[in-house]
This record gives structure tokens, C-alpha cells and sequence, in this order.
């Protein structure tokens, strides 16, 4: 059965495994040559967060929503808008070399004060840090979610109300245009909103667990692998990207969403008791820091494999993940050096800086 870390009071393991293997899809969803491939992963990987982050909250929160929002803010606002704030440096770099459009180059002081105001804003960011975009959003899906509970709460009203609320919500995200950038962020509110409420209600009445339990007695572990096949024989044929807004069919979308979680969830609590689990954990409790800094990572790959098959550094490269059909390896090849690398980088620099800063610590210390 599921069980808790003993690394931090209360927390799941099987719920940090299953960010491990999610931020993992993200950094091969963003890499991986095969089209299939990619819209497998996209039928659920996204969702998956904001489901794990429902699945995660308590609704003592509503006993302090300025600490929770204040939280919220230091979580996952700050990160945002700090490393747009570094990528902004490279900027007129990328432009220069084509890797940005020539058009976005800042021409003067005004120009680049209205794009930081943006970036404040959240209504835009950085392309080496796109998929940073998760992040706002979250905030605001778990602030709402909060709020909705708050005045339940308050007013005393039935149970039911905040997931009513909740659907009516996304039901509006299906009815509205999705031009403009007010109405593409309510939609992507409303559908983390649904993925969010899922999360609670499966931990509220253990139906995770229940499954889990049902699998391992009855089924012996085939209903992940059910998942699997559905996910894999849709993928091919329904093609959903919320980020642009290809949203597919409104009740379709959930159930996937829903098979993908549960495997995926399934998938963690078996690493869990596997020897790879320290590892799995370590990645799970440090997702932001392979969100921030993989497309950086993949860059550096892409100069490379520019420089081994042109022979040329920066000519040509359109795009952060470039797969030459000439040259030096395969796509393939490259793919794996892509996702390995855009994982495994990230962690090591950041061991790195850890243990630099502990080392200063202690001496600091000893001094």
C-alpha cells in the first residue's frame, strides 16, 4: 500500500515519486522527435501537477489565507517572474543569433519596460523558460480553490457547492472564444481547477488508495497497463495541448487525464519500494529546479550537436531541441542525450551549488 516519507511529517512518497515521473515527461515531452510520443505524454502530464497539488491540500489552509497566499506567492510566483528575469539577459543574445525572432529585439528603453511589466504581469515570459507558465497558473488555481473553500466554510453551505462551482467553471472554458489573454488564462484556471478538485476529492475519499488496493488484490497490476493501452491507442488520434488551447472534447479530456494519473501514481508507489527510490524521491523534491533550467541545458546540447554536424556553432539554430538528419548519431541518439541531459544537468549543478553552500556554511562555522 501507499505509504508516508519519513523525511517530512505526513508526506506521501508515492505523491513525490509521481512529480518525479512527471517533470521527467515534461523534459521528454519537450525533447522527443516522435509525435505520438509527445501526445501521449500531453494527454496527461500537465494535469497531473495540478491534480497532485490538490491531492495535497488540507483545508486547515482556509485558517490563514494570507499565509497561503503569501506562500503560494513565494512558491511559485517568485520563481517565475526570477528566472524571467535571468533569461531576460539573454534576450537580444537569442535575437541576435535568430534563435528568438528579430522583431522581439528591444530598441529602446520603453520597449523593454513594457515587456518587464509583462513579465510582472505573467502574461509573458521568456521562450527558455516557457514552460515556466505552469507556475502562475497553479498559484491561481490554488488561490481560488482556497477561496471557494473559505466561503463555504463561512456561509455554511452544502459540500457539493464548490464542485458544482468548479464544473460550471470549466464548462465555461469550453463555451468561451479563446482569444485574448484574458480569456486563454481563464481557461487554463478552469481546466487546472478541474484537475485540482479531482486531486481533493481523491484524497478526501481515499479513492486512490481503494484502487490501489483493488488492483493488487483482484487485477494483479493490470489496470495501469489497461491505462497504458487506452492512452497509447487515443494518443494518435486526439491531439490536446492546453497551452494552446487545443482542449479536445470536454468529457473525453478528464477521463484520460484521470488514466494517466493513475498509472502514473501506480508507477511511483512501485519505485517506491524498489532500490531506485531515494533516487526517485530526490527528483520528485527538487521538480522545480528541472523546470527552471532544462531548456538551458538543451541549448547547450543543441550547440553542440550543431557544432559536430556543421561544424558551426551558432548558424542556423532555430530552435532550443534542433535534430539534424545528417551528421554525427541519430534522432534517437539525440533524443536521449536531450533527456538525459535536460534532467540529470539541472540536479548535478544544482548538488553542486548545495554543496558549495554547505561548504561555506562550515567554515564559516568553524571560523
Amino acid at each position: 500500500m501507499p505509504g508516508v516519507s519519513t523525511k517530512g511529517a505526513g508526506r506521501l512518497d508515492y505523491v513525490t515519486a509521481a512529480k518525479a515521473i512527471g517533470i521527467c515527461l515534461v523534459a521528454v515531452g519537450h525533447c522527443v522527435p516522435s509525435l505520438p510520443v509527445r501526445q501521449w505524454i500531453y494527454l496527461f502530464h500537465m494535469p497531473l501537477f495540478f491534480f497532485l497539488s490538490g491531492y495535497c491540500f488540507k483545508e486547515r489552509a482556509t485558517e490563514n489565507i494570507r499565509g497561503y497566499i503569501g506562500r503560494k506567492c513565494k512558491g511559485l510566483y517568485l520563481p517565475f517572474v526570477t528566472c524571467n528575469l535571468i533569461a531576460l539577459v539573454f534576450h537580444q543574445f537569442f535575437c541576435r543569433i535568430g534563435l528568438y525572432d528579430p522583431a522581439d529585439r528591444f530598441t529602446s528603453a520603453v520597449g523593454f519596460l513594457k515587456y518587464l511589466v509583462k513579465i510582472l504581469l505573467c502574461v509573458k515570459m521568456e521562450d527558455i523558460v516557457a514552460p515556466m507558465w505552469f507556475l502562475p497558473i497553479l498559484m491561481i488555481v490554488s488561490v481560488a480553490f482556497c477561496l471557494l473553500v473559505k466561503i463555504k466554510l463561512t456561509l455554511r453551505l452544502p459540500e457539493p457547492v464548490i464542485h458544482i462551482a468548479v464544473l460550471l467553471l470549466y464548462a465555461g472554458a469550453y463555451l468561451l472564444p479563446s482569444r485574448g489573454g484574458l480569456l486563454r488564462a481563464y481557461i487554463l484556471v478552469a481546466l487546472g481547477l478541474l484537475s485540482f478538485d479531482l486531486g481533493v476529492l481523491c484524497r478526501k475519499y481515499r479513492l486512490y488508495e481503494r484502487l490501489s488496493r483493488f488492483n493488487r488484490e483482484v487485477c494483479r497490476y493490470t489496470l495501469p497497463a489497461v491505462c497504458f493501452g487506452v492512452l497509447a491507442a487515443a494518443a494518435p488520434y486526439v491531439d490536446f495541448n492546453i497551452i494552446q488551447m487545443r482542449l479536445g472534447n470536454p468529457l473525453l479530456m478528464p477521463l484520460l487525464h484521470l488514466l494517466g494519473i493513475y498509472m502514473t501514481m501506480e508507477a511511483a508507489d512501485a519505485l517506491t519500494h524498489t532500490s531506485a527510490a531515494r533516487s526517485v524521491l530526490y527528483v520528485g523534491e527538487r521538480t522545480l529546479t528541472v523546470l527552471k533550467w532544462h531548456y538551458y541545458v538543451f541549448f547547450v546540447v543543441t550547440v553542440l550537436q550543431n557544432k559536430l554536424v556543421t561544424g558551426h556553432w551558432l548558424t542556423d539554430i532555430t530552435t532550443f531541441v534542433l535534430y539534424r538528419t545528417n551528421g554525427v548519431g541519430s534522432r534517437w541518439m539525440w533524443f536521449v542525450v536531450y533527456a538525459l541531459a535536460g534532467v540529470a544537468v539541472p540536479l548535478a549543478a544544482r548538488e553542486l551549488c548545495d554543496s558549495v553552500r554547505r561548504y561555506r556554511t562550515a567554515q564559516h562555522g568553524i571560523e
